[in-house]
Parts: C-alpha cells; sequence; structure tokens
C-alpha cells in the first residue's frame, strides 16, 4: 500500500486528486492508496447526489467566502476546514473480493481502525 500526505491549498483540487488515485488504481496503475489531507480554509463538499438547495445556505456561503464543492462517490454533505484531518483509502477487489459488499467493506475498514484504537487503551467496537 502506498501512504500519501498531501495537501492542496484548494479543495477542488483535493477531490480532483482523490478521484485521480481512484481512476489511477481501477486503470492497473497504481497500487493500493492511503491518503491523508488537511483543508486550508474552510469548504462545503456535497455528495454526488446531495442537493445544494436543501443542505447549504448558498448565499451565506458566499458571502461568508466558504467554497462549495461536488465529490463523485456517496454520502451526505459535510463542512470541512483547518483541523480536520480527511484520508482516502483505496483497497483492490483482487485482494479481497469481500470488499464489494458495502456492510463487509465497513467492516474490514472500521475493523482495522478499532484494532489501533484498542491498541492504544481506547475502547472501539464495530
Amino acid at each position: 500500500m502506498i501512504a500519501k500526505d498531501i495537501s492542496f491549498s484548494s479543495a477542488q483540487d483535493n477531490i480532483f486528486y482523490d478521484q485521480a488515485l481512484l481512476e489511477a488504481a481501477e486503470d492497473g496503475a497504481s497500487d493500493e492508496v492511503l491518503r491523508f489531507w488537511e483543508p486550508e480554509k474552510s469548504f462545503i463538499v456535497l455528495g454526488k447526489v446531495s442537493k445544494q438547495e436543501d443542505d447549504v445556505r448558498v448565499k451565506e456561503a458566499c458571502e461568508d467566502g466558504i467554497e462549495i464543492v461536488r465529490r463523485p462517490s456517496g454520502g451526505g454533505t459535510v463542512l470541512q476546514g483547518p483541523g480536520c484531518l480527511n484520508y482516502s483509502l483505496i483497497l483492490s477487489y483482487k485482494r479481497d473480493p469481500l470488499l464489494r459488499d458495502i456492510r463487509e467493506s465497513y467492516e474490514f475498514i472500521l475493523g482495522k481502525i478499532c484494532g489501533a484504537l484498542k491498541s492504544l487503551k481506547i475502547e472501539a467496537n464495530f
């Protein structure tokens, strides 16, 4: 697995880079990747099917200079900003076909996170 600690100044550039990493892995041009990044300024990111008019006070966001971007993946609308550590995890279906199932993939990923937290004496369960 390749580990990357790369942050861009633009929210959209961070979203684009995650998408490029995913596409490279899907094309076989890259291995599995774990990327960490932290935004320099606040922004709002919409999920693939989130409705901006339902989730964001656009006028107020624009007045406050908060960029609004959309990611190509699912999930809800999220406010990001300095101090928010983001991670992107790209895993191979070839290595473990169970990752194709959403519940199995969450159990695998969060199981690893829970295990790491438990090693630090922090109680965590899936």
